[in-house]
């Protein structure tokens, strides 16, 4: 198992697809970290850039990409309305802004504090080549990549399994989908 800071330099191009099952279920986390991760030893050459990214800049509080000078705690709403624009209408009830993904730029999701600050940033990468993006990351890879999660949750309104990593002050949260594959990121300070 790697230790969190330990950082592989080489990692084999996948040139195919990972070949894992999508019939795997996620399991309660009070299995979950007694179950072996879906076992991948071929690597997708830019996931595994994109997820070392990801988790590198939250240690900073910040994502990559076009949201890359947004900053949990610190941006304000208005500050990304006057970057990005308005955000796609989910509907009113929603806690989140969100751009979508375009081709080659990836998709993003913000909720805010009560005074206006980014809560939580959440990645949802790109939709084009989904597997050289999060699309390309299992929890095996994560496991390859960053070493076992501190905390691993099953969330069982979605089937989800939610693998969380401490970076500092903040977490960053990987969540996984019945494809076995990452759904999303979330970023957000740690309680």
């Amino acid at each position: 198992m790697l230790n969190k800071t330990t950082k592989i330099t080489t990692v084999a191009l996948l040139t195919g697809a990972l070949g894992l099952s999508a019939a795997s279920s996620p399991i309660p986390s009070a299995q979950a970290e007694e179950q072996p991760a879906v076992q991948s030893s071929i690597t997708n050459k830019s996931a595994a850039k994109k997820l070392n990214d990801l988790y590198d800049r939250a240690f900073l509080g910040k994502s990559i990409s076009y949201a890359s000078d947004f900053k949990v705690n610190q941006t304000t709403r208005s500050e990304i309305h006057q970057r990005l624009g308005q955000p796609v209408p989910i509907d009113e009830n929603s806690e989140f802004d969100i751009y979508t993904a375009t081709m080659g730029s990836p998709g993003f999701g913000f909720s805010y504090n009560k005074n206006g600050t980014i809560k939580q940033i959440r990645y949802f990468g790109r939709n084009v080549e989904r597997q050289q993006d999060i699309g390309g990351v299992t929890p095996a890879v994560l496991s390859e990549q960053l070493g076992s999660a501190d905390h691993i949750r099953f969330i069982s309104t979605t089937g989800e399994v939610n693998y969380i990593y401490n970076t500092g002050k903040y977490e960053i949260q990987f969540v996984v989908g019945n494809d076995n594959t990452v759904d999303h990121v979330n970023l957000v300070e740690r309680e």
